[in-house]
């Protein structure tokens, strides 16, 4: 599911928070993390039921806005956001 196809596109649906952090290239415990610590620290989650899922497209989307051409732009953006 998480791999891309023969055709190289990225996987779409919803992911388990395991599956997302996974794609990310982080721990499922920082998802946690940042789901519990709210305040838009971490990307935007679905539920469903009981279980949650994340948006393949919103992680993009929350990805790309935190990518930076240098350090000292993500440290300025990083102060701005505390």
């Amino acid at each position: 599911m998480l791999h891309a196809t023969e055709t190289g596109t990225p996987p779409h649906g919803l992911l388990s928070t395991e599956h997302a952090a996974r794609y990310m290239g982080i721990s499922p415990r920082t998802l946690h993390n940042w789901r519990w610590m709210g305040g838009g620290k971490g990307p935007a989650f679905v539920r469903v039921g009981r279980a949650v899922r994340y948006d393949v497209r919103t992680l993009d989307a929350w990805i790309a806005g935190r990518t930076y051409d240098s350090t000292s732009a993500a440290d300025h953006a990083a102060l701005k956001a505390a």
